[in-house]
C-alpha cells in the first residue's frame, strides 16, 4: 500500500510540475516550451490521478491549444470540459476560454488575442470577430463572470470582465465596455494581479471610442509596468518570448504615435533602451 501510495504521489508531484511549466510558458508566450509540455501531457493519461488533477490537465491542455493557434481543437476540449465539469471553477475557466476563442473570430490568430489583432488589422472591427462571435463571446463572458461572484473567484471574475470589455467594444457598446474593462482593472489592482494586460484593454477601449488622449496613460502604466516583470522577475531565456507576447515594440511605437497626435509636452521615457531593443 505505501509502495502504491509513494507511486501516485510521484506522478501527482510530476503533474503538478508540468502544469507549473504550463501556466509559465503561457504567459510569456514561449511557444517550445508551450509544445514541449502539451506533448507531455498529451502522453500522459493516468487514471489513478484524483478528478481535480485530471480536470485540471484538459484544462490546461486546452490553454495551450489555444497558444499554439490550434483553435478548432481548443473549442473542441474546452466544449467538453464545460459539458462535464463538475467544479465551478473549471466551468468558469472553460467559459472564458470559449468566450476568448469567440471574440478572435473565424479565421484569426488563436493566439490573436483582442489587443494583438487591433495592432495587426489596424481597426478594432477587424480586430475582433463580426456581430455573430461577439454576441457568442459575450453570452460565455458574462455567463462566466456572474458565475465567478457567485462563487467569489476574483481573479477569474476580472479577467473574465476584461475579456467582455472587447466583446462589448466589438458590438459598439463603447460607454460598456470602458466600464468594465475599468472595473477589471480595479479589481485586479485590489488583487495583486498583474495589470498589464488590464491597462492594454482599457487602452485598446479607449482607442476603439477615438478618446486617444485617455488611452495614453493607461499604455504608459501598461509598459512602466512590463518593464519592471522584465528586467526583474522574468527568467533571462524566456524575456525575448515575454517582449514578442505581450508585444512591446508595438506598443511602444503606439504610445510615441499617441504622443505626437496628441501634442502632449513633457519627457517620454525612452522605453526602447528600458527594453533593449535598440
Amino acid at each position: 500500500a505505501r509502495d502504491i501510495s509513494d507511486a501516485v504521489g510521484d506522478r501527482v508531484q510530476f503533474v503538478n510540475a508540468l502544469l507549473g511549466k504550463s501556466r509559465l510558458f503561457d504567459k510569456v508566450g514561449y511557444r517550445p516550451g508551450c509544445d514541449s509540455t502539451l506533448a507531455e501531457l498529451d502522453s500522459y493519461t493516468d487514471r489513478a490521478l484524483s478528478y481535480d488533477h485530471r480536470l485540471e490537465v484538459r484544462l490546461c491542455k486546452a490553454r495551450l491549444l489555444y497558444a499554439r493557434d490550434l483553435l478548432p481543437e481548443a473549442l473542441e476540449l474546452a466544449g467538453a470540459i464545460l459539458t462535464d465539469a463538475k467544479r465551478p471553477e473549471a466551468e468558469i475557466e472553460a467559459r472564458l476560454l470559449l468566450g476568448e476563442i469567440a471574440l478572435a473570430g473565424e479565421g484569426a490568430s488563436a493566439k490573436g488575442r483582442p489587443s494583438e489583432n487591433i495592432e495587426t488589422h489596424g481597426t478594432f472591427a477587424e480586430a475582433v470577430g463580426g456581430p455573430a462571435e461577439t454576441i457568442e463571446a459575450l453570452r460565455e463572458l458574462t455567463a462566466s463572470v456572474e458565475a465567478a461572484r457567485a462563487y467569489s473567484y476574483r481573479g477569474l471574475e476580472a479577467e473574465g470582465l476584461r475579456l467582455m470589455a472587447y466583446a462589448l467594444a466589438g458590438q459598439g457598446r463603447f460607454e460598456d465596455a470602458i466600464r468594465s474593462a475599468e472595473e477589471a482593472i480595479e479589481l485586479a489592482g485590489r488583487l495583486g494581479l498583474d495589470e498589464y494586460d488590464y491597462l492594454v484593454t482599457c487602452g485598446d477601449i479607449h482607442v476603439a471610442a477615438g478618446r486617444d488622449d485617455e488611452a495614453l496613460p493607461f499604455y504608459i502604466r501598461a509598459l512602466d509596468r512590463a518593464a519592471t516583470v522584465s528586467n526583474d522577475k522574468c527568467p533571462p531565456r524566456l524575456r525575448a518570448s515575454y517582449l514578442e507576447q505581450k508585444r512591446i515594440r508595438a506598443y511602444i511605437t503606439l504610445v510615441e504615435d499617441l504622443r505626437l497626435r496628441s501634442g502632449e509636452g513633457g519627457e517620454l521615457r525612452d522605453y526602447r533602451a528600458v527594453f533593449d531593443l535598440d
